[in-house]
């Protein structure tokens, strides 16, 4: 469903009498942490697809309860480059990008990948004479979680709009590779409190997953969900 920059709005006042089942509230006295959100792991995600039966609305996807295996990490920097091509090309956007290494900030080692810094790609897109739009995307990689097992780093393409082209982005990637300690967010996470307080408008967008088998299909739908973002600046 997608929803006007106004919002949703109701012709009737809503009953809240009611509190839908199997939802489990919060204990009492306890506040809801969701001011710094982190980036989506694979469990987070869900999916919904339209009925193979004689319905017309959708139904969950029950069928697939495993969580996606992302787009190889390495591979992630090297498609977006493609992507922004492809935008070019599709969409007649001037587009201006480039590469460095993100800051060494309080991230222990998060700035390095096999000992070498960690690389950034920063793009203006000039969609109209009038409208800018900034992309962020930041190299991954695989770590070692907690049980000795490698698993992709995931965090999403930032989309935003700012005053400037020059230094909200490099602020932006200052917060990112800075953790607070075991009190606040961490490195490789987008402040997203920060982004919003810094940027007219922003948006996240997920990387493609291995369920796309064909990497020019995967190709095609990050170019086509990507326009979709930078058509509603």
């Amino acid at each position: 469903m997608k929803l006007g920059r106004s919002g949703l709005n109701f012709d009737v006042e809503l009953d809240t009498r009611r509190s839908p089942r199997h939802v489990r509230a919060l204990p009492p006295m306890v506040e809801s942490n969701l001011d710094e959100l982190e980036e989506q792991t694979p469990e987070e995600l869900g999916s919904l697809q339209r009925g193979r039966d004689n319905g017309n609305g959708p139904r969950a996807d029950v069928e697939n309860l495993d969580p996606p295996e992302l787009v190889d990490a390495p591979e992630k920097i090297v498609l977006f480059q493609a992507m922004l091509q492809k935008l070019k090309e599709e969409y007649g956007w001037r587009i201006e990008d480039k590469m460095g290494a993100v800051p060494k900030m309080k991230c222990r080692s998060q700035h390095l990948i096999d000992g070498r810094p960690r690389r950034y790609c920063h793009a203006i897109i000039y969609r109209d004479e009038s409208t800018t739009v900034q992309v962020l995307e930041i190299e991954l990689t695989s770590k070692l979680n907690k049980k000795g097992e490698f698993e992709p780093e995931s965090l999403s393409t930032l989309f935003f709009r700012a005053g400037d082209t020059t230094s909200t982005f490099l602020a932006i990637l200052d917060e990112l590779m800075t953790s607070y300690g075991k009190e606040g967010p961490k490195a490789m996470n987008w402040k997203r409190r920060f982004v919003s307080q810094n940027t007219k408008i922003r948006e996240y967008l997920g990387h493609p997953d291995n369920k796309i088998k064909i990497e020019f299909d995967a190709l095609e739908s990050w170019v086509e969900r990507a326009a979709e973002k930078v058509k509603g600046f």
